[in-house]
């Protein structure tokens, strides 16, 4: 049986901390990509992909200039992504 440390037990919280409110930051873009796209051009909440990720960036970016959600999205992605 591997034996868990403090530490790694205080890491293993933060990274599924933050991969929960990634997901909910991204699951929030994509409520407002999709309010101002058409039918036919909304964007699926399921099966997420690295390209599907950018995607959704790049129209959140294109559509509100001055939005947040993008830049509140990047740290707790990039702590669950680099602690794990």
């Amino acid at each position: 049986m591997i034996g868990w440390t403090p530490s790694a037990i205080v890491l293993l919280g933060l990274v599924t901390r933050c991969a929960i409110l990634t997901s909910i930051l991204v699951a929030r873009e994509i409520e407002e990509v999709n309010r101002k796209l058409s039918k036919a051009e909304r964007i699926s909440f399921v099966y997420m992909y690295p390209d599907k990720t950018r995607q959704i960036g790049a129209a959140y970016r294109r559509l509100y200039p001055t939005g947040r959600i993008d830049t509140f999205r990047l740290g707790p992605e990039m702590i669950s992504f680099f602690s794990f």
